[in-house]
């Protein structure tokens, strides 16, 4: 029997967010149901919502930056009142946060009561959910995606999948990526791991290009054990706010069992690397002006200059020197700024 799917959601600000999503949705063998069946949100319209949500399987909620319509009796959200008729009905739910970086309107964000009200309904989602967040149309769509072609997928379908050996299965799906990566993007493949080195902060233009959140995300070299016969270099792992904790809690000498995804984007990445803070890095250069018809002098002379002239400084007055090599500063800029921000006097 079809499964029926609900998209609840306010309308204005998130109608092309939903096009999209009844678009995807439209390539499985479900049933769509939303406002744009039962025209504008009255409150008549609110009863029929709220009938559907309850012959429905799956309730999805996209929550981005306006309250919406209020219920005067209540003063709830049409939105919240969808939401806690599925979770009465005890639905499967699904929710997505509009990421706080995401560009959107300001005709299409509310203020003062309405924003405190809607952080506190978002509040409440994050307690009782495993929430996921998205930046863009395409975003959302590639994670809803991924959810429905698991909670879709048959039973039978889903055991045939588990009798083959996961490692042999990861390793099938990553020689296909390697030849098809938008085919295979987003496929998810069991891999046994160990952590090698020190983890980094990502930067801000990998996290652009992946949709992460910048500075909410950390990337970990690794050393795959299983599969063994994989063709790429897959040797980092790109860890998300929610397992961050966990990550920095466990015994980086094991060997860790893990589901990961597989992502591809077109644009080559200069820097994987963040630095969220201005800094000077000296390293040392050829001098351009040493006389090798004299001796070299790097152990009295070597010092940090800024500029080619460095013959018109001494280190000791008197004192010719000659060196070899020199020390040149580079300053850095950084991609942000750290601060310490004071919560208490102890």
């Amino acid at each position: 029997m079809k499964k029926t799917v609900f998209i609840s959601s306010t309308y204005e600000d998130l109608k092309d967010y939903r096009k999209k999503v009844w678009e995807l949705l439209e390539t499985y063998d479900v049933n769509v149901k939303g406002m744009e069946e039962f025209g504008a949100r009255s409150e008549s319209a609110l009863e029929t919502c709220l009938n559907e949500v309850e012959r429905s399987d799956i309730y999805v909620g996209l929550i981005g930056f306006k309250f919406g319509s209020i219920e005067e009796k209540t003063g709830k959200s049409f939105t919240r009142i969808e939401y806690e008729k599925a979770v009465k009905e005890e639905k499967e739910i699904l929710i997505y946060l509009i990421d706080d970086d995401a560009e959107i309107s300001v005709q299409h964000i509310d203020f003062g009561e309405k924003h405190e009200k809607l952080k506190n309904f978002k509040k409440l989602l994050k307690e009782k959910h495993t929430v996921d967040f998205f930046r863009s149309e395409d975003d959302l769509t590639e994670k809803l995606d991924k959810r429905f072609e698991d909670l879709l997928t048959s039973k039978e379908e889903k055991e045939e999948v588990q009798d083959e050996n996961p490692y042999k299965a990861a390793e099938k799906t990553i020689n296909k990526f390697v030849l098809a990566p938008k085919i295979y993007t987003d496929k998810n493949v069991t891999l046994k791991l160990k952590f090698e080195e020190n983890p980094y902060a990502l930067s801000k233009e990998l996290c652009n290009n992946f949709n992460l959140r910048y500075g909410r995300a950390i990337g970990v070299p690794i050393k795959i054990i299983e599969p063994k016969d994989i063709t790429p270099d897959l040797d980092n792992i790109i860890i998300e706010e929610k397992f961050i904790e966990k990550y920095f809690d466990l015994d980086y000498d094991s060997e860790f069992e893990v589901l990961a995804k597989l992502n591809f984007t077109t644009n080559n990445i200069d820097k994987e690397q963040a630095n969220f803070f201005d800094y000077t890095r000296s390293y040392l250069v050829e001098n351009p002006n040493f006389d090798p018809s004299y001796p070299a002098t790097d152990d009295l002379a070597v010092r940090t200059v800024t500029s080619t002239n460095w013959n018109s400084q001494w280190l000791n007055p008197g004192q010719n020197h000659n060196p070899r090599y020199i020390h040149k500063s580079e300053y850095v800029e950084g991609e942000g700024k750290i601060i310490l921000l004071l919560q208490e006097f102890l």
